[in-house]
């Protein structure tokens, strides 16, 4: 038979050892859920980064972003598009026309958007 079948269940676990870093470019987005300006995506090229141990990494990561440090203003994401990948304001009128003619805005978008303005407001 089989050794492990002979193994509690609970002394089983799973571990991970490596972290390869891959950076992907950037390009523009056909994501329907941007509420303004054009939508910005990974594209399917990318770089080999760095390896290390999971321990190591972990170590030296710094803190996690909060939802709101990870957004990007359509300003930035039109900047990022046009002077770092090349794209056409063309390409960026057609892609944003498309997005905000798909869905309309999630509503817990509309209430987050709310909460920080009151938050702006009272602070």
């Amino acid at each position: 038979g089989d050794s492990d079948s002979s193994m509690d269940s609970k002394s089983k676990c799973i571990g991970f050892d490596q972290i390869h870093v891959r950076y992907y470019d950037q390009t523009l987005g056909d994501n329907p859920s941007t509420s303004y300006g054009p939508p910005l995506s990974l594209d399917w090229k990318y770089s080999v980064g760095e390896s290390m141990r999971v321990d190591d990494y972990e170590k030296n990561r710094g803190t996690r972003r909060n939802a709101d440090e990870l957004m990007m203003t359509s300003f930035d994401r039109r900047f990022l598009l046009t002077e770092v990948c090349g794209t056409t304001q063309k390409e960026l009128k057609i892609a944003a026309r498309k997005g905000s003619g798909m869905t309309a805005l999630p509503i817990f978008q509309k209430v987050k958007r709310m909460v920080r303005q009151k938050r702006m407001v009272t602070v």
